[in-house]
């Protein structure tokens, strides 16, 4: 495996693909995460960790030339995947409320009962725009109408929720950091030439949906999202090659410290 740069956040990082070993289990009462450099679902998690200032190891797989001992980490060889004492757990909802309960005093779920499932429930509602858009950009060719038609419908019910700064109130909560990842795809690539064919830029802006871009734009500035999430140019050009089939998992190596 290749040991690669790493922030505050990480206490290694390393790249695993198609013929590398399986890495030790880390130490007790350590953290590591199995997952890729530019999967959103990976990203809920890192942001979560950076929230709780949790320090983990990152293995970052690529999903091209999966190794072969990922199937024992998740069955399904899919990511993320959190390996703590001995334990696996993979999903990333599942991962996320884990460290809520590990981690009571620095819960981003409330701890009343009741608002905990309020929260539960925003999720379940304002995530309705993931499988249509991923849908949609995983559709190599058109016609893209229904599938365009099907995330505004979405992304316009999702719109109102955000009744004050965050879905969480006044500071981020369960619902923020679990969408926004998703939401930042969209975002990224909406102005890029080749989404165009997808007619993305009628889904962003503060035209048609003011609370979600201004919402964006607080996300984006949060220090738990800063370290998290993927360079911009870098998440470009892998949506790039994502949405012809040929996903780029290598993108910056080596170009960072």
């Amino acid at each position: 495996m290749t040991t690669v740069g790493i922030s505050w956040l990480y206490i290694s990082v390393q790249l695993a693909l198609l013929g590398d070993a399986q890495p030790s289990p880390p130490p007790p009462g350590h953290f590591r995460i199995y997952g890729m450099r530019f999967c959103p679902y990976t990203e809920r998690v890192l942001i979560y960790l950076a929230k709780k200032k949790i320090k983990a190891e990152i293995v970052n797989i690529n999903l091209k030339d999966k190794p072969e001992w990922l199937k024992k980490v998740h069955p399904e060889e899919k990511v993320p995947a959190l390996e703590h004492d001995g334990k696996v757990l993979v999903e990333s909802t599942i991962i996320v409320q884990y460290l809520d309960e590990l981690f009571p005093e620095t819960s981003v779920l409330p701890k009343d009962p009741y608002e905990r499932a309020v929260q539960r429930m925003l999720f379940e509602r304002t995530s309705s725009f993931t499988a249509p858009l991923f849908k949609l950009l995983r559709t190599k060719s058109g016609p893209y109408g229904e599938l365009h038609d099907k995330l505004e419908k979405d992304l316009v019910q999702v719109e109102p929720l955000l009744k004050n700064t965050f879905f969480g109130g006044n500071k981020p909560g369960f619902t923020d950091y679990l969408i926004f990842p998703i939401y930042e795809r969209l975002a990224v690539f909406a102005n890029h030439p080749e989404a165009g064919k997808y007619n993305l830029t009628s889904l962003v802006g503060t035209e048609r949906f003011p609370h979600l871009t201004h919402w964006y734009e607080k996300m984006c500035s949060l220090p738990q999202v800063v370290i998290a999430q993927p360079q911009r140019d870098e998440l470009l050009k892998y949506l790039e090659g994502f949405i012809v089939g040929h996903a780029d998992y290598d993108i910056g190596i080596g170009k960072r410290n």
